[in-house]
């Protein structure tokens, strides 16, 4: 069994490279939704759906790789989703 460690000051690699990646794109989203009039941060599934949306949907076809589908939906299954929105939201 894999045992989860910290990483770089988060949760695991996964949420550390999903933050790498696509947190400065979360923040602007997150700023965005405030700009707009929401009052409500970013959630988490908010978070998920959005990275899914743009680097996982558009990057994997499932009818063409099963493996590379799987191997990143397990990935992305590890992400602390929570930790992800948090630190999108801080001002």
């Amino acid at each position: 069994m894999i045992k989860e460690t910290e990483y770089n000051g988060w949760t695991n690699h996964e949420t550390w490279l999903v933050n790498l990646h696509f947190g400065n794109a979360l923040r602007k989203h997150s700023d965005s939704l405030v700009g707009e009039g929401y009052t409500n941060s970013v959630t988490a599934d908010e978070c998920r759906e959005y990275v899914m949306e743009i680097g996982f949907d558009e990057a994997v076809d499932a009818s063409v790789n099963y493996f590379a589908y799987d191997a990143i939906s397990s990935f992305m299954s590890r992400v602390d989703w929570n930790e992800i929105a948090e630190h999108a939201n801080e001002v």
